[in-house]
């Protein structure tokens, strides 16, 4: 039996778990780096961030999408940034349905 307290998703969240997708949902960041040029940058190391969007830019939420040609890079991509700190934020990252 599991402790619902610690257990990740409890059961009074709603989330929503995509399958594996060489496209990412990209939250938490501060505003000065929620930039195409930035995130592209430091996604490159996991392979080549073949498009960058930034979905939403304002003083609380800053979101993107980036999509890698290969899948095998945006689960790299996940493995090494989510939970990532960058500038006092942990990046949070996903897989995502959303098409760019």
């Amino acid at each position: 039996m599991y402790d619902e307290e610690h257990f990740r998703f409890g059961c009074k969240k709603s989330i929503s778990i995509n399958p594996p997708t060489n496209c990412l949902h990209v939250s938490n960041m501060k505003r000065e780096f929620c930039t195409e040029s930035k995130l592209s940058n430091l996604f490159s190391e996991c392979g080549y961030v073949s498009k960058v969007h930034v979905l939403v830019q304002s003083k609380e939420k800053n979101m993107a999408l980036l999509k890698f040609n290969r899948l095998e890079d945006s689960v790299q991509a996940v493995v090494t940034f989510h939970n990532y700190d960058i500038m006092g934020r942990k990046l949070q990252i996903s897989f995502t349905k959303s098409k760019i």
